[in-house]
């Protein structure tokens, strides 16, 4: 493993099989870059939590970690707890970088991607 890694971090589901794409997610990055340490976080009702989760990547020499927030809707857990989740962490293990990344529901590439998936299942091509 390197010195770097992305941390997705989603919110928990007491249901098991809420967890399943966002497992599908982390694992699809650990084969997009495997030079990274690739992670999956929750903030409550699931483990690990992302203060296990950096605590054993800092234990490993992880000097770079980028948190992904797997959240589509800017409410109050992106608005206020990840912000702040993030700067305890930096308060803790101030010799590594983090990089809060903009939430997944930000990304111009996914608003699209759920638009063509929407469209294309609601009204397909014509035979």
């Amino acid at each position: 493993m390197g010195s770097r890694a992305i941390v997705f971090l989603a919110h928990g589901s007491r249901d098991p099989l809420w967890q399943a794409p966002m497992e599908a997610i982390a694992a699809r990055a650990r084969a997009l870059e495997p030079h990274a340490a690739v992670r999956l976080a929750y903030l409550e009702l699931c483990v690990p939590a992302i203060g296990e989760v950096v605590a054993e990547l800092v234990a490993d020499g992880v000097l770079r970690i980028a948190v992904m927030p797997l959240f589509l809707g800017m409410g109050r857990h992106a608005r206020e707890d990840l912000p702040n989740v993030v700067a305890a962490l930096e308060l803790r293990y101030p010799a590594v970088w983090f990089d809060l990344l903009p939430m997944l529901g930000e990304n111009p590439a996914l608003v699209e991607l759920a638009a063509s998936l929407a469209v294309s299942a609601a009204l397909p091509a014509s035979p």
